[in-house]
């Protein structure tokens, strides 16, 4: 197999599109539903710990931290549907798509890695048309078991795209995602879409746009 090239590895909700905040409204939600309600302070907080984790793992940690007596995968049935009925309009984070125009015309292979399920990613390509973009090259850590922030999906979408990690920048928005991509040994770009650098201090830059993300890319070489 020839490792070769270069490749950029986005993660998806809150890299490419704009969803955490739907999946925070769904928690809440959820909470409501069974008579808690919680202080905006605390809706920080929890949002705080729910960035960058599965859906599986985020209603395991609401499930320990309000001792709630269901059971885990109805936890997770239902804080799913709360989310999927919230997809009613969905867009590109800013400078995005042009981002990735450049990457084309620059040669550079890319790659979908999210902690998404298959069912959500199903959803959001047939909105966005992801795999217009990326073609095959869209993975959820269900197909390798291992979500953030182990490195497992992060080394499983370098291996699919013939390129040895050390030629992948990963560009991630929260602190789980960059721990993942560092253990893969990838250089992480941390893109500050929630205005929360403190969950983007271990990323090796931190950029506020797309055009920050170009700017750095130029100083390594990419583009």
């Amino acid at each position: 197999m020839n490792f070769n090239g270069k490749a950029i590895i986005f993660d998806l909700d809150g890299t490419i599109v704009k969803t955490e905040h739907l999946w925070l409204q769904a928690a809440l939600h959820l909470l409501e539903k069974r008579g808690i309600s919680i202080t905006q302070k605390a809706q920080e907080h929890l949002e705080q710990q729910l960035n960058g984790l599965d859906v599986l793992s985020a209603c395991e940690l609401i499930r320990a931290y309000f001792r709630l007596p269901d059971e885990l995968q109805d936890l997770y049935k239902e804080k799913t549907e709360l989310a999927h009925q919230l997809y009613t309009s969905l867009a590109f984070i800013p400078g995005f798509t042009e981002f990735h125009t450049s990457l084309q015309k620059n040669n550079i292979s890319s790659a979908i890695a999210t902690n998404s399920d298959l069912r959500t990613l199903k959803i959001l390509n047939t909105a966005l048309q992801l795999d217009s973009f990326f073609g095959n090259h869209i993975y959820s850590y269900e197909i390798v078991q291992k979500p953030k922030p182990q490195p497992d999906l992060f080394l499983y979408a370098a291996e699919q795209l013939k390129i040895t990690p050390r030629n992948c920048i990963v560009i991630e928005d929260s602190a789980h995602g960059i721990q993942a991509a560092k253990a893969a040994n990838m250089f992480c770009i941390g893109i500050n879409s929630h205005g929360d650098t403190q969950q983007l201090k271990h990323a090796d830059a931190l950029a506020n746009s797309y055009t920050d993300i170009s700017t750095i890319l130029s100083t390594k070489g990419y583009l």
